[in-house]
């Protein structure tokens, strides 16, 4: 009606505070904060809008549309559990806020949570762990995943981060819904006693199906995908108040959403044209949407 009155509200998406680096494979979470501070004007021109988007199924025949049943993403793990301030080594690095700490002889088993793991889909699993070496020994570490197979024996010299990287990894024997990823430090070449490393993060790249998890889902089309009309069936909500939003870009309207089959879920089908395979989705129920934590006029 032209006014902001008590009733109405502002949307919009907003990501956390990341930090950047020089560093290849460097960590980009800062552990400083973990407020954000978003700045509102108005008076001069306007801001950028979202669009709202026909979701409704206007193309009716598959062979006119894709279907995506998986997509590929990616789960980051970190506990930013101890300070180092590395002796001052001289390696620029941006994170001195590290998990864990690993001794020669040490075994230790993490546990990470990956949800709708697509155990048919073909893309290979990729995982990844960030070490840093704490002397100036050679290091040596085993990365085993939940099934206990050796999957990779990394070696490193120096007090330097390492990226220790296991790919072509099989999603269906390999992972599972809370997969374990277990670290073994052994004597490296020039190890032993008082050598010792750091953990720093873990990170999954893994397909997963578009079913919600707590009532939201961060999603795409597949990283291959061709420029196209997609249509998408997302699964797994507890309510039927469901959003689609096209980050940046729109949200989407005119959805079809139906019980499930058990009639304990809901499910949601829209379509949609996507020209950048990079574009991703947001869903999620209305009571998921947060609030500011306050809200200050200066």
């Amino acid at each position: 009606d032209g006014t902001f009155d008590e009733d109405d509200a502002l949307e919009f998406y907003g990501v956390a505070h990341h930090q950047t680096s020089p560093m290849p494979d460097a960590d980009t979470q800062t552990p400083l904060a973990n407020t954000n501070i978003y700045w509102l004007t108005w008076g001069r021109e306007l801001g950028l809008r979202m669009a709202a988007e026909h979701g409704g199924i206007r193309e009716t025949d598959p062979s006119r549309y894709i279907a995506p049943t998986w997509y590929e993403t990616t789960v980051h793990e970190e506990q930013n559990a101890m300070f180092d301030r590395l002796g001052g080594a001289g390696v620029p690095v941006t994170d001195y806020w590290f998990w864990d700490t690993f001794q020669s002889g040490d075994r230790k088993s993490y546990s990470v949570a990956l949800p709708g793991v697509a155990q048919d889909a073909p893309s290979p699993t990729t995982v990844r762990v960030m070490m840093y070496g704490r002397t100036n020994a050679g290091h040596a570490l085993d990365v085993s995943l939940m099934d206990g197979a050796l999957a990779a024996h990394a070696r490193w010299t120096g007090m330097t981060q390492y990226c220790i990287t296991v790919s072509s990894v099989s999603a269906t024997t390999s992972l599972r819904d809370n997969t374990t990823i277990a670290l073994t430090m052994d004597d490296g070449p020039n190890g032993g006693d008082g050598d010792f490393i750091r953990l720093n993060w873990l990170e999954i790249d893994y397909p997963r199906t578009y079913r919600a998890e707590h009532d939201q889902l961060l999603f795409s089309g597949t990283r291959s995908a061709r420029a196209g009309v997609y249509q998408f069936t997302l699964t797994g909500f507890t309510q039927s108040s469901v959003r689609v939003y096209k980050i940046g870009v729109s949200e989407l309207i005119n959805l079809a959403v139906t019980p499930e089959q058990d009639h304990r879920a809901y499910r949601v089908t829209f379509q949609t044209t996507i020209l950048d395979p990079r574009t991703q989705f947001l869903a999620l129920t209305s009571d998921q949407i947060l609030s500011p934590a306050s809200i200050r006029y200066v």
